[in-house]
């Protein structure tokens, strides 16, 4: 269940129950995970689209100037509401329906998903220095393929959410920015 942070009563009230509301649409999550799926989808093949320009098309600016420095103030004002939409997630939804066992136990990487995560990041930000990810459209289609590829062997060996618990480094912002979101998860 999530709750409104900080507001008068009466505008609290009404956002409890569209959210309340949401919660119970049999469409929600489904809908939008879909939807944001196709759009990552279609950013990927606009990545591997010759441009006019040899460094930037629309699929680098959407991910790189829009999207990935968007998630942080999601996550700030929604909290883990994003984590129920975000592509990645739902694609591992979807390999654990098709693959629903769990090879190997995760609980090493739960226990130390902090550190991973914090890897994660650090060789996100060291990959763009060195190869300048973030401005080369090659790189930038390569580094979005492999993440998709590590989401699926995770999912596959793992379960579905272990990518997300340990190797999205947005979930250390989840974890930091669930007690001052502005929709907070109660229950």
């Amino acid at each position: 269940v999530y709750t409104a942070n900080g507001l008068m009563n009466s505008e609290s009230d009404f956002l409890n129950t569209c959210l309340f509301s949401l919660k119970k649409s049999r469409s929600f999550p489904f809908v939008l995970q879909v939807t944001l799926f196709l759009c990552l989808g279609f950013l990927l093949v606009d990545l591997a689209a010759p441009s006019g320009i040899k460094s930037l098309n629309t699929g680098m600016l959407v991910l790189w100037h829009i999207w990935w420095p968007l998630i942080p103030f999601i996550l700030l004002l929604t909290g883990r509401l994003w984590c129920s939409i975000c592509p990645f997630s739902s694609t591992a939804i979807v390999l654990n329906r098709l693959f629903p066992f769990q090879l190997l136990k995760n609980t090493f990487l739960l226990k130390n998903r902090v550190v991973f995560g914090l890897c994660a990041f650090v060789i996100i930000i060291t990959l763009d220095n060195v190869f300048s990810i973030a401005s080369n459209q090659l790189y930038t289609l390569y580094f979005f393929l492999s993440l998709i590829a590590l989401l699926v062997g995770m999912a596959i060996v793992f379960d579905h959410k272990t990518y997300c618990n340990v190797i999205c480094p947005f979930n250390l912002f989840a974890h930091l920015y669930k007690h001052v979101s502005f929709l907070r998860i109660v229950k």
